[in-house]
């Protein structure tokens, strides 16, 4: 791996960026950069990681292979990748808080059980427990339609923070190798995922029906 690292060292002192964190190979067609802490790098400057995926140098050439890790570096020297990561916490704890059961709301729901049993009893108790019960249920109810609606703003913003983010990682790498190889690199990383996404899709088809060499065969 000492040529990847060169590589790196290379797109590094190009854009201007420090060297990543740690370095991490996948089995993936697919480069990506995060934080060791998300939390933590939004409070104070932290280095990110880079992960390289090998199924990058099936088929591309040295060039091309500089020219995704220069996309990724395009988003180490992104300021915004922390506003990108508060907003990717909101939208997440939103999505879970509006669109999801938690122990809270399985707590709700004893509770409103214990009411009705309450309500069973009639008289003063019974109307008491109606009342609570009534306005706990429209209070719930009020509170999740508002996170929905902040959920779809907050997504809509997500999603053109990042798209904004892409287009100027895109910039980066074009400034660096060429606007025809990073294309090229592009292209080619297509196909590939395509091919990956394929094989794996056979692969799961002959061991569900137990097609498979020996492992010493492979």
């Amino acid at each position: 791996m000492p040529k990847l690292f060169t590589l790196i060292e290379e797109v590094a002192k190009s854009t201007g960026c420090k060297m990543p964190l740690h370095v991490f190979l996948s089995n993936e067609v697919n480069a990506f950069v995060f934080y060791n802490n998300t939390l933590q790098s939004i409070l104070f400057p932290t280095r990110k990681n880079l992960v390289v995926g090998l199924g990058l140098f099936v088929n591309t050439n040295t060039e091309e292979v500089k020219s995704i890790i220069a996309h990724e570096f395009g988003h180490f020297a992104q300021s915004s990748m922390k506003i990108g990561s508060v907003i990717y916490y909101l939208n997440t704890v939103m999505y879970d808080m509006a669109f999801q059961e938690d122990r809270w709301d399985a707590w709700l729901d004893k509770y409103f059980r214990g009411l009705n049993n309450l309500c069973r009893f009639g008289g003063w108790y019974g109307a008491i427990g109606q009342i609570v019960l009534f306005l706990l249920y429209h209070i719930l109810v009020f509170v999740k339609d508002v996170l929905r609606w902040m959920y779809k703003f907050v997504n809509r913003s997500y999603y053109s923070l990042s798209r904004q983010m892409e287009f100027d990682a895109d910039r980066v790498a074009c400034s660096i190798v060429g606007k025809e190889m990073f294309v090229s690199a592009m292209i080619k990383v297509s196909f590939a995922s395509v091919a990956e996404s394929n094989a794996v899709a056979l692969w799961r088809r002959l061991l569900s029906a137990g097609k498979y060499a020996p492992f010493y065969d492979v």
